[in-house]
């Protein structure tokens, strides 16, 4: 390990500096309030330094490193990027990059987040959260063209599984307030993915929010198609029946699917609410009985 490294891991716990609590595209999400939120700072410490670019500590490094993060600690947030990203440019140090990212983002300096994203993808290209700072940055700069190479890798990445890439791109896309170019984006992935029944769940939870129920209930039916059984899609199916006014055709389809799979808790747990907003309490009561019979484990009961 290089003086260089040795020095980020001490001053890590030395200061106190962990890394940003949430992802990326949860920092620079657009309802939250900065303000409330805790500012990032320098890389959080890890063990494993074999792919960290072997630089020496340096007295102007260590200066423009404790500079950067007073700046941080007192708010100078342009101060703070400007010297972070120029380590990192430095240093080749993804660490860095990734804090210069973070600070952007929490300063709402939608160019610099794109410069420090940017670098952080080259310097870590299989860091998840790096492809995500990456295609939220692209989405606010107005690129969206520009998220597929990443949208792709992100949706190959499956280090939790088969679908955790979908779940990365999903979570993200729908904090997103451009909710036409989080929609053009993931219709990128339905071309590539048509056969995914996620993937038109999600694209169907996007029109949703973009008040499109006509593009939404395709969607979710075609979800269905793929993947009949799919609790999610028929959930929401029932969700836009009721937006669009259909309550007694919502009733019965639920109530259809209770009938054909009575062991999911959550559409037993639904209809019950549902009759509960509709005043049947004689179901209700049936529908929540059997569900503390079923499950007497769930909080929700």
């Amino acid at each position: 390990m290089s003086n260089f490294q040795s020095f980020l891991l001490v001053i890590s716990v030395s200061l106190g500096l962990g890394g940003c609590a949430s992802l990326p595209g949860q920092a620079i999400a657009p309802h939250q309030d900065a303000s409330a939120e805790q500012a990032p700072s320098a890389p959080e410490p890890s063990e494993d330094t074999a792919h960290l670019p072997p630089v020496d500590l340096s007295p102007n490094i260590l200066y423009e490193l404790l500079v950067a993060d007073v700046a941080v600690q007192r708010k100078y947030y342009a101060l703070a990027i400007d010297r972070y990203l120029s380590l990192a440019r430095t240093t080749r140090d993804p660490r860095i990059a990734a804090v210069a990212t973070r600070v952007a983002i929490y300063a709402r300096d939608s160019r610099h987040a794109l410069e420090g994203a940017t670098l952080w993808v080259e310097l870590a290209p299989e860091e998840p959260e790096a492809r995500q700072a990456i295609i939220a940055s692209l989405i606010r700069a107005g690129k969206s063209n520009e998220t597929f190479p990443h949208i792709d890798t992100l949706m190959a990445m499956s280090d939790s599984g088969p679908d955790s890439g979908l779940r990365l791109i999903s979570s993200l896309l729908g904090r997103e307030q451009d909710v036409q170019a989080a929609m053009a984006v993931m219709q990128h992935v339905v071309a590539k993915e048509d056969d995914n029944a996620g993937v038109w769940l999600v694209y169907g939870q996007l029109a949703l929010r973009a008040g499109n129920l006509d593009a939404a209930d395709n969607a979710i039916n075609t979800a269905l198609e793929l993947k009949p059984g799919s609790v999610d899609a028929i959930l929401l199916h029932v969700h836009i029946l009721q937006l669009k006014g259909d309550a007694r055709g919502a009733r019965t389809y639920l109530e259809s699917a209770v009938n054909k799979a009575s062991e999911e808790v959550r559409l037993r747990l639904a209809y019950a609410r549902l009759s509960m907003d509709e005043k049947n309490f004689e179901v209700a009561f049936q529908q929540y009985e059997y569900l503390v019979q079923q499950a007497p484990e769930n909080n929700e009961l």
